[in-house]
């Protein structure tokens, strides 16, 4: 095999691996524009298809020039597009909950919560953990339960105690985010 089929065959492969990567990245952002509103969905629908262009532009240059150090430079900026599309999702994820939390639809949500935890556990040895900003909602039930303003930003939702029962029911928005994060993390590693 002389050299220039050995140079084919090594851009071939690297061609292939960088096709790969692509789809990766299309199968991340699929999933992930799937979760935010229709207008995001829409504009990182276009960003996406651009970025991906330009990687696949990247991987034919890659061919072309037949260098190897180009791919792990593409390999970085395929990190770094994925971290980009990760921190735009979940800033806009975060400041539609964070709006959301000043709606009488969350204030509903909150109340039907410590109802339901009334009910299921006798309305004995609970302690609720919440955000300041929401004080106003569960002071109705001061007399009942025990309620403790949260030093960790909660970013709403409430963390419940149940003390006889040995049980920490975690409802917290925080919690969720941060799950949220970590399976797109855990899912999208390139």
């Amino acid at each position: 095999m002389n050299i220039e089929e050995k140079l084919t065959a090594f851009s071939n492969t690297v061609l292939m691996e960088a096709n790969k990567q692509v789809m990766e990245v299309k199968r991340d952002i699929k999933i992930e524009i799937e979760k935010v509103c229709k207008e995001e969905k829409e504009r990182l629908i276009r960003q996406s298809k651009q970025r991906i262009k330009h990687v696949r532009q990247r991987a034919i240059d890659l061919r072309l020039k037949q260098e190897y150090s180009s791919f792990s430079t593409m390999q970085k900026e395929v990190v770094l597009f994925r971290n980009e599309l990760t921190s735009k999702i979940f800033d806009n994820v975060l400041a539609k909950l964070n709006a959301f939390v000043d709606t009488h639809e969350y204030k509903a949500s909150i109340t039907n919560k410590i109802d339901s935890l009334l009910k299921e556990y006798d309305g004995k040895d609970i302690c609720i953990q919440i955000m300041d900003r929401d004080s106003d909602i569960v002071s109705k039930y001061s007399s009942k339960i025990k309620i403790i303003i949260s030093e960790k930003n909660l970013i709403g939702g409430l963390i419940a105690i149940i003390k006889n029962k040995g049980l920490y029911i975690d409802l917290s928005f925080s919690s969720k985010f941060d799950r949220e994060i970590d399976n797109f993390n855990e899912f999208s590693i390139v």
